[in-house]
Formats: C-alpha cells, structure tokens, sequence
C-alpha cells in the first residue's frame, strides 16, 4: 500500500459571508498562492468572513468532493461546475430578430455608465451598437466589414417593415 505524500493531498475549501452564505467552493494544495489570487482578482473577496478546509488524500479525491458540493450546496460565486443550460435552437422564423448576448461587467460600472448616457440622452443600447459598429469600420478585415454591410442592410429593413423603431417612453 502507498501512502500518499503531502505533494498528493488538496483540500476542499468553502469560503462564507458573515451571515453563513456560502460564498464559494473551491480545491487547493497550496492556501498561501490560491488565496491571494482570489483576494486580489475576485470582486466577493471582501465578503470572506470565514472559511472551512478539509484535507483529502488524492487531488482527485478532492475535486469529487468539490464538484458534489457545488452542484448540492449552490455556493453564490462558483461558475466552472454548474451546468450550462443547452443553447435553444433558432426556428427559422426566429431569425427575424435581433440578436441578445450577455456578457460580463462589474455592475457598478454597468450602473455608472447607464447613468451617465441617460444624463446625455443616449440610449445605452444604441451606444454600444454605435461603439461596435465604428470599432468594426476602424479596425475590422475585409470580411467584418461585409459582415456590417449586411447587419446594417438588416436593420434597416426591418426597420422599414415595422415602421421603424419606436421612441423610448421617458418618465419625468
């Protein structure tokens, strides 16, 4: 029988808010490195109030236990091991429509920039479309540029069946 040596072992890392939330699940052999990347590139490291370690022999034993509680204990901030749900498939009458697409941004830079465009009067939407389109003229090849030759020729014909786009309600 061989007995695993320290090098082999990882623990299984659960960090909580104050309030016992369960932040974030996580696997390491070394604490020091693994928890100083987290403190500087993780923007809920400040909610750390706690944390609990348990050691296992195997690195893979750990990952096991680390996928498991993830997928049972939900934490807030873990990603990598929740499953995506499957990409709907677009019916052909679908593809009339304008594309979504998330992606990522800390929220008060969101927030910020939300304000500061309404305190300007532009749409925050239409900006960034705007910002897009001039990025892909500046800096795009032959064939993004095509690409927004035809995107533009798109909207605007679906603007001019739809009678065009309609002005955003504002509240005063």
């Amino acid at each position: 029988m061989t007995v695993p040596t320290t090098e082999e072992r990882a623990a299984v890392y659960r960090f909580f808010a104050a309030d016992d939330t369960l932040l974030y699940v996580g696997v390491t052999q070394r604490f020091g490195t693994r928890w100083s990347s987290h403190a500087k590139e993780k923007p809920w490291w400040p909610q750390v109030a706690r944390q609990a370690v348990v050691w296992y022999d195997t690195r893979a034993e750990a990952l096991a236990i680390e996928t498991e509680a993830i997928k049972s204990e939900k934490p807030v901030h873990n990603v990598q091991q929740v499953p995506k749900p499957p990409k709907p498939r677009i019916p052909a009458s679908e593809l009339d429509h304008t594309f979504v697409t998330r992606f990522r941004i800390p929220r008060r830079l969101w927030d910020a920039y939300g304000t500061a465009a309404a305190r300007k009067g532009i749409d925050r939407s239409a900006d960034l479309v705007d910002h897009v389109r001039a990025f892909i003229e500046q800096h795009g090849n032959e064939h993004e540029r095509a690409e927004l030759a035809a995107a533009e020729l798109e909207l605007a014909e679906r603007r001019a069946r739809k009678g065009g786009r309609p002005k955003k309600e504002t509240n005063a």
